[in-house]
């Protein structure tokens, strides 16, 4: 099953943080909150002075109540990613970096205190090893060890460690998207009806009973986490591919996700009762409100 949206996660993780600044400046009562930059974003450089916010317990409350729930709601997303591509080949489990906000509130006295918010700087990728399952298919190719197989897509080369492939109608080797597999020579890696049975040795060497068909070409990177996801297993990056020359290629083999159910599920009610009582303490705030109108108001 491949990733839910197949989005990219620099961009979802931008999109939370937005929200979270827009929640922010929006409780401070500032006027611009739409032209901060996506930079201002990451690393947190604006800042919301003592002077702009004065303390109000109940909007306080509601606004760091409000910035909790925008985190655990993305947090719930990338734990539901998870388990959705528990058994998706060679997928990566995904955990969600916060960082803390501190935003300056001038108290009636003059004194000023720190209120604390969430802020979302981006996704963790854990890019452990998963199992190695046999399939007993010929087309089905395991990578031991780093590397990525290259592919030839629309939008140009992308990377995987999926080696669930199959042929095309031309006899072209091919992801299940579709998208043709590269040989060292950066072409596509073709078979006719005459080759017969195909092997692949530990190098990446495809040889049919007609003789070789290439080798795989399997790349690597100096930062493995930078590479940018596009939905189900590709990924793109502007490093610069290194080939891996001690590859081991296992043949009827495939990566499976290094998900872990339990540990993910765990998460998921951790997440989910934090969410709660977060929904019960604006309850309460609102609650609060509700009574306070009432009373002034004279309504008993």
């Amino acid at each position: 099953m491949p990733a839910i949206g197949g989005t990219n996660t620099h961009d979802a993780s931008t999109r939370y943080a937005r929200k979270a600044l827009l929640l922010i400046y929006y409780f401070c009562g500032m006027g611009h909150a739409n032209t901060f930059t996506e930079n201002s974003v990451r690393t947190s450089k604006l800042k919301c002075g003592a002077a702009d916010r004065k303390a109000d317990p109940m909007s306080n409350t509601m606004s760091i109540a409000l910035s909790q729930q925008m985190a655990l709601r993305r947090n719930m997303d990338v734990i539901a990613n998870n388990l959705a591509n528990m058994n998706t080949t060679a997928f990566k489990t995904e955990s969600v970096i916060f960082e803390e906000y501190l935003m300056d509130v001038q108290k009636p006295d003059g004194n000023t205190e720190s209120f604390s918010y969430v802020l979302d700087q981006g996704v963790n990728r854990d890019l452990t090893e998963g199992h190695q399952q046999v399939t007993g298919n010929p087309l089905d190719f395991s990578i031991k060890g780093p590397g990525y197989f290259v592919i030839e897509t629309d939008a140009g080369e992308r990377y995987t460690r999926n080696g669930n492939f199959t042929l095309n109608p031309e006899g072209q080797l091919v992801t299940k998207e579709g998208y043709a597999v590269l040989d060292t020579g950066r072409a596509p890696i073709t078979f006719t009806p005459q080759d017969g049975e195909i092997t692949v040795a530990e190098d990446g060497t495809i040889s049919t009973q007609l003789g070789q068909r290439g080798q795989l070409y399997v790349v690597s990177f100096d930062n493995e986490s930078e590479l940018s996801k596009e939905g189900g297993s590709l990924f793109s990056t502007l490093q610069t591919a290194t080939p891996v020359e001690d590859i081991i290629i296992v043949q009827g083999m495939t990566e499976q996700s290094n998900v872990a159910p339990i540990i993910e599920m765990t998460k998921m009610i951790s997440v989910l009762r934090a969410y709660q009582s977060a929904s019960e303490l604006l309850k309460a705030n609102q609650d609060m409100n509700t009574e306070a109108i009432r009373t002034l108001s004279g309504n008993n």
